[in-house]
């Protein structure tokens, strides 16, 4: 059988989220699947030079003899789907933000977003979703999705592990500037993320505390990135916080490793991988009280509802003043995260492009 997935959102190496999730799910299949032929599309693949298998070929999206080719099944991993023949038509919904109240977007991309939504399940045969929340809110928002949705959990990359070599974890501290001991947020700078809270919420504990730990905010710029740093520009500790940029799997590893404790605040996500990256690496992990959290994370971490303050003055407290409490969530992270992998989550698919 031939099977078709869009890899745009793959193809840059500063992957983050979708491209994440593309990018590993395919690697994982081509390890599984030695019977089915796979093509990945993509904007222009002689620019595409990285060999997967022999069983997985890159397409140029505007290869018009490809187009002509009927595909058993396409995935659209990324909300839509790209007008080709297929026999199965599959599309992957992250998340419903564009259908949640809250400036996560402009007003503008919201409404394409919904247009893709409405497009894409529509046209599917079967919708797959990253958690059994967003499955819940398609079904609340898109009746007509009841019966079609298979909830396939992401995994986490192979190459996220802890670091115990102390010599390599200082190097990469040094190399991006930063001073131990910290605590680490590691996603899209953005106002769905929650970072005006958690640094006001830092600041708190600094000054409370006369804590010598410092904040490490790592991801690229997104939307609402000039509201953070507004709040950043104003807070009296912004000598204590640190903007690094997107980093390789290897230094995130080693950052992880080395933090004090992880926190994610978001307001909204669809899954969430850097709960899971912190745990496997062994990271007490506090994380926002939503439902997508709860799911994902489920007892390993301490929850705070989204934007009380001092809810994470004292999660931040109870971790960095108590080791028991510390290594309790380490222990529970740490055996938890080893129920998400990408095998898992690559047969799923198969089985879903192949039934």
């Amino acid at each position: 059988m031939i099977f078709g997935i869009d890899y745009q959102a793959a193809v840059s190496p500063e992957r983050s989220g979708i491209g994440v999730y593309i990018y590993n799910l395919v690697r994982a299949i081509s390890q599984i699947d030695k019977e089915n032929d796979y093509k990945l599309f993509v904007p222009h693949a002689g620019k595409t030079i990285e060999v997967i298998s022999s069983k997985i070929k890159f397409v140029g999206r505007k290869n018009i003899i490809h187009r002509l080719i009927k595909l058993d099944a396409f995935h659209g991993p990324d909300f839509k789907l790209i007008p080709l023949r297929a026999g199965k038509k599959i599309v992957t919904i992250h998340d419903l933000a564009s259908r949640i109240d809250g400036d996560f977007m402009s007003d503008e991309f919201r409404q394409l977003t919904r247009l893709k939504i409405e497009k894409s399940i529509s046209r599917a045969d079967v919708i797959v979703t990253v958690s059994k929340t967003i499955k819940n809110q398609l079904e609340e928002y898109y009746p007509i999705t009841r019966g079609k949705i298979r909830v396939v959990y992401h995994g986490i990359s192979d190459d996220i592990v802890s670091s115990y070599s102390e010599e390599v974890r200082n190097d990469v501290l040094l190399k991006h500037g930063i001073t131990s001991p910290y605590l680490l947020f590691v996603g899209n700078l953005e106002t769905r993320k929650n970072l005006t809270t958690l640094i006001k919420a830092f600041q708190l504990f600094i000054e409370q505390n006369k804590s010598s730990h410092h904040l490490v905010l790592v991801g690229k710029p997104g939307w609402g990135y000039e509201k953070i740093t507004k709040v950043f520009e104003e807070s009296r500790i912004k000598e204590k916080i640190h903007f690094i940029g997107w980093i390789n799997n290897q230094d995130i590893s080693d950052l992880y490793t080395n933090a004090d404790l992880f926190v994610f605040p978001s307001l909204y996500e669809g899954f969430g991988f850097p709960l899971l990256e912190a745990m496997r690496c062994g990271v007490p992990v506090v994380a926002s009280d939503i439902p997508t959290h709860r799911e994902i994370a489920g007892d390993s971490a301490l929850f705070v509802l989204p934007n009380n303050i001092s809810g994470y003055l004292d999660a931040f407290n109870q971790i960095l003043s108590s080791r028991s409490k510390a290594e309790s969530l380490i222990r529970s992270g740490k055996e938890h995260s080893q129920y998400f992998t990408w095998k898992k989550a690559a047969q799923a698919m198969i089985d879903i492009y192949s039934g």
